[in-house]
């Protein structure tokens, strides 16, 4: 993975992507960088804000977790 750019899934059960960040690059550049990477523009973004630093998961905890986003940037606007 990148520290910052298009990052792809760790969990290859998915081909969602991730974006990290600085908050310091302009949303202008940040969506120019999805529209390079997809070619379209994206029917969801979901943004989390926070970082490692203020809070700690075990691993069966961050899975679930980063199942349940794929989860639900994958079902929306499908029902």
């Amino acid at each position: 993975m990148k520290n910052f750019g298009i990052l792809y899934n760790p969990y290859e059960s998915s081909l969602t992507k991730f974006i990290r960040w600085d908050i310091k690059i302009s949303e202008e550049k940040l969506y120019n960088l999805i529209l390079k990477d997809c070619e379209q523009n994206p029917n969801l973004i979901i943004s989390i804000f926070g970082g490692a630093k203020y809070f700690t998961m075990n691993k069966r905890l961050e899975k679930e977790f980063m199942c349940g986003i794929i989860e639900a940037a994958t079902t929306a606007g499908n029902a």
